[in-house]
């Protein structure tokens, strides 16, 4: 937790002209365009002022010092909120007909080829990291602060009944945006359709319908965008496949299934 008092070299028990005179001092002092000019510090002091110049939020971070103080916590000691924004993409779920594209191979054309692909083209509409805030929830140039309600621990203590609740401030996240992002409103991403090209090895396609009826094909990253650091989730693609073609890929004598077999090796049976 920052030490606000400090940034401002003031005592914690100055009156509100002397807190904004010093923050008058300091700022034109470290202001980037001056010579001796400092852009942290000069974040930091204006940072410092937003809540020590306002009355209320003084009062609040004020609450917070002591209880930080009472809780045997120094100032710049690591202080885990109580959640986190960083969240992993979920995975995204479709499926996609085969039966077309199987029944063409089983027409005249060689197929089965370790080398051939059935490509599939479609639309899904999924999480994508915010272009405006590039995923930090925040508009471009602002800056978080610690949540002067709490103190960064995400609680809301109760002095009179001791009952611990989320911050309302934060939603229990320890700090607050300045600024949200106005693209994504603070989630850090945004949800659009994508259009997405897919590869499915046909010899691979083949040989995992012998084995399931409705295989299922994954696709790292195409998933939701994780929030704030967070993975993302895959693409799951079930393998949808009418009967005619099924019955071409298993027959003994003429399906693609027979021509990827070795020579002399027996059909595998299927159930």
């Amino acid at each position: 937790m920052k030490n606000y008092y400090n940034i401002l070299d003031i005592p914690e028990n100055s009156p509100d002209m002397a807190i904004k005179h010093q923050f008058r001092k300091l700022a034109a002092l470290y202001h980037p365009d001056k010579p001796t000019g400092n852009t942290q510090k000069f974040v930091d002091i204006n940072e410092a002022y937003k809540i020590l110049g306002n009355i209320r939020q003084r009062a609040d971070y004020d609450k917070s010092l002591r209880q930080l103080r009472s809780d045997g916590l120094a100032y710049g000691q690591d202080i885990i909120s109580y959640r986190s924004r960083l969240r992993n993409g979920s995975n995204i779920n479709i499926s996609i007909d085969f039966t077309e594209d199987l029944l063409k191979n089983t027409n005249g054309s060689p197929g089965g080829g370790s080398d051939e692909f059935i490509e599939k083209t479609l639309t899904i509409n999924r999480y994508e990291v915010c272009g405006n805030c590039g995923g930090e929830g925040k508009e471009p140039g602002t800056f978080s602060q610690v949540c002067p309600a709490c103190g960064g621990t995400g609680i809301d203590k109760h002095s009179d009944t001791l009952i611990k609740d989320i911050c309302p401030i934060c939603k229990g996240y320890g700090d607050v945006f300045l600024y949200k992002c106005k693209v994504c409103l603070g989630a850090g991403r945004i949800r659009k359709d994508e259009q997405v090209t897919l590869k499915f090895n046909l010899a691979e396609l083949i040989r995992s319908l012998n084995k399931k009826s409705q295989p299922v094909f994954t696709f790292k990253g195409l998933g939701d965008a994780g929030a704030f650091g967070g993975v993302s989730g895959v693409l799951n693609v079930t393998a949808r496949v009418g009967d005619s073609a099924i019955e071409k890929i298993k027959s003994p004598k003429k399906g693609i299934l027979s021509k990827l077999l070795p020579f002399g090796k027996k059909f595998p049976k299927t159930g």
